[in-house]
């Protein structure tokens, strides 16, 4: 199941972080590992104040490339699906707790950062306010891969908590963890399962 997440800022994205960090377990849809989503957007986050290791022609950024992140910014949410060559091709467990770290400290570098801001590899160049919209979509995007577990049962140790999601239409969703931690489920393709401590 893939959640519709609709972030314009970075308070909202370290909004639904904090949610997730509260949840005790979480399963994430596709190929990507919960380490490797949240890796993947720290990296993103961190080369925009750097640069990127690889671009796409200069005539291709500026025409088609600014085209097409005007296009986006104003619908407010990065069309999944989209071909990424230097996306994971398979499946791998890492340290979340590390990343999700590596990822809080990106966002924190970021919104102090008054540097000169990276080339975007496909948008060419943008302003500080515009990686702002691009991160907050980006982030988006991929957690709409993550999930709270839900459970159908309330731990003796713990109190149960309500997690808010964002619905398409921009309306809060509800996402309940009770915190009892999840069985692994069997047999499902494509769907991993991770308990946190």
């Amino acid at each position: 199941m893939v959640r519709e997440l609709r972030f314009s800022n970075l308070t909202e994205v370290e909004g639904e972080l904090d949610r997730l960090v509260r949840a005790r377990d979480v399963q994430t849809s596709g190929v990507w590992s919960y380490s490797q989503i949240l890796n993947h957007t720290a990296e993103t986050i961190e080369h925009s104040m750097s640069r990127y290791p690889q671009l796409m022609p200069a005539v291709i950024r500026k025409t088609v490339g600014h085209w097409f992140f005007e296009r986006m910014a104003r619908r407010g949410y990065m069309e999944k699906g989209k071909f990424n060559p230097s996306a994971p091709k398979k499946h791998a467990d890492g340290d979340e707790a590390a990343a999700m770290k590596r990822l809080r400290q990106a966002l924190k570098t970021f919104r102090s950062y008054e540097g000169s801001m990276a080339v975007h590899p496909i948008y060419d160049q943008l302003k500080k306010s515009d990686f702002e919209k691009l991160h907050s979509m980006h982030i988006a995007n991929h957690l709409s891969f993550v999930e709270p577990v839900q459970h159908s049962q309330m731990d003796s140790k713990s109190k149960r908590s309500t997690i808010s999601g964002t619905s398409s239409k921009g309306k809060p969703g509800k996402l309940t963890s009770k915190g009892k931690p999840a069985r692994k489920a069997k047999g499902l393709a494509k769907k991993s399962v991770k308990k946190r401590k």
